[in-house]
């Protein structure tokens, strides 16, 4: 029998992203980057498990940084972000 390989996702609200994180991780998907990619309302990066420094570019918000830094330390290895997800009190969340 093969092994299924599974991951798990956290799914949070864009209105945790700043604009210009927003705009970056777009950019960033139309580049070609596999572990970054991003659908009308939906933003995605995939997380390298246990590797805080692999995931966390110096152009992010701290904001961002921070969130990424958290969904690893959670075991999380996708993070979606979506118009219609929840907020979660502990990120700040942003008007744009």
């Amino acid at each position: 029998m093969d092994t299924i390989e599974t991951y798990t996702s956290v799914v949070l609200s864009t209105a945790h992203l700043t604009q210009d994180d927003a705009e970056l991780i777009d950019s960033i998907s139309l580049e070609g980057n596999e572990m970054i990619f991003a659908r009308d309302a939906q933003l995605f990066i995939k997380l390298y498990g246990g590797a805080p420094a692999l995931n966390v570019r110096g152009d992010y918000s701290e904001t961002l940084k921070n969130i990424i830094k958290w969904a690893i330390g959670e075991g999380y290895l996708l993070i979606e972000f979506d118009a219609d997800a929840l907020y979660y009190d502990l990120f700040p969340t942003f008007d744009w």
